[in-house]
């Protein structure tokens, strides 16, 4: 078994592999749409949904599709952005759909022979089957399309994953580019959902705020879509935070079978066990042995006050409020059960 790991990360860490042998396996593997709806992961990046994707890739004839809307591949499948000429395509992302693209848009969230690429590539985990019959879809780099995606009534069940920002940012800022641009550029993205003075602010904090706040503009402008539509626009999406995630798995995934219709929730179980293949090498021994009121508040012991601070003042400018400062958990709203909060 540490041997597959090992060969694993290895694969997933170049790129020259991975892509050709995924390829060539999701290509092997069988895919017929069966009767239930394909689930839609949208939360900001480095939140966890790698981690739920695979949790939930692990029923049966289940297939994942992992991140469908990188800038490589929203390019080769001809997916406009409306920032063509403004932005490299490494600093843009998908965060409108102009009516004009709509069907080209929905064929290619629809139809699993677009997508497919995406999908696992290492037969020996859990998460590959070769014979699947639903898909589980996870979106990072175009959650401002959320709520058109689900007008579009594609047979989605939606999901939405939230983090708390502080250590969501801190991961951010160090391991993913930062693409605030291409929101603050799109004009129709700022007149639906930005105020004179965000975009204000916006344009400030690219220009002279630190690396801290300038992810954390990012993230706001990853969240302020999703986190609208179940706040005000009454969308019947299931709503799941990181730390409840891990900090109560038995009953959230109770409530993940209820909502979603899975057949078999002790797989899930037994997978939340084993670290998603984003996870950092040099993470592993310390997920092995820490506790998971450990790994959700850890961040608050390393973190400067003054940092806190100024991410949690972005956030509040964009009126963001499922977290706190103070806590490592989300506001009371957001949680499903009275364990999650025990000891915060």
């Amino acid at each position: 078994m540490r041997l597959t790991g090992a060969v694993a990360r290895f694969v997933r860490a170049n790129s020259g592999l991975r892509e050709p042998l995924r390829e060539v396996l999701t290509h092997v593997g069988r895919h017929r749409p069966g009767p239930r709806n394909d689930i839609l992961i949208i939360s900001a990046r480095r939140s966890g949904s790698t981690w739920l994707m695979e949790l939930l890739a692990t029923q049966p004839r289940m297939r994942y599709v992992d991140e469908p809307c990188k800038p490589f591949y929203y390019r080769r499948h001809g997916l406009r952005t409306g920032l063509e000429g403004s932005l490299p395509v490494l600093d843009s992302k998908l965060v409108a759909v102009a009516d004009s693209d709509a069907e080209h848009y929905r064929n290619y969230f629809a139809d699993p022979r677009a997508t497919r690429i995406h999908g696992p590539y290492d037969p020996t985990r859990p998460t590959f089957h070769f014979t699947t019959d639903r898909r589980v879809l996870k979106i990072v780099n175009a959650t401002a399309l959320a709520e058109w995606l689900d007008d579009q009534r594609l047979g989605f069940d939606m999901v939405y994953l939230l983090r708390h920002p502080v250590p969501t940012v801190i991961s951010m800022a160090a391991s993913v580019m930062l693409r605030a641009e291409a929101n603050l550029r799109h004009e129709g993205f700022v007149t639906r959902y930005l105020t004179g003075e965000q975009v204000r602010l916006g344009w400030d904090l690219l220009r002279g705020g630190s690396v801290l706040q300038r992810f954390a503009l990012d993230w706001c402008l990853d969240s302020i879509v999703p986190f609208r539509a179940v706040t005000d626009g009454g969308r019947d999406w299931t709503v799941l935070t990181y730390e409840e995630l891990s900090l109560s798995p038995r009953p959230t995934v109770a409530l993940l079978t209820r909502r979603l219709g899975l057949a078999e929730p002790d797989r899930m179980l037994k997978q939340m066990q084993v670290p998603s293949q984003s996870t950092a090498q040099g993470r592993l021994e310390s997920i092995a042995t820490e506790d998971a009121r450990q790994r959700v508040s850890r961040w608050r012991d390393k973190v400067d006050p003054h940092d806190v601070r100024a991410i949690h003042e972005v956030v509040d400018h964009f009126g963001i409020d499922a977290y706190g400062p103070d806590s490592a958990i989300a506001r009371p709203r957001w949680l499903h059960f009275a364990q999650t909060a025990g000891g915060s």
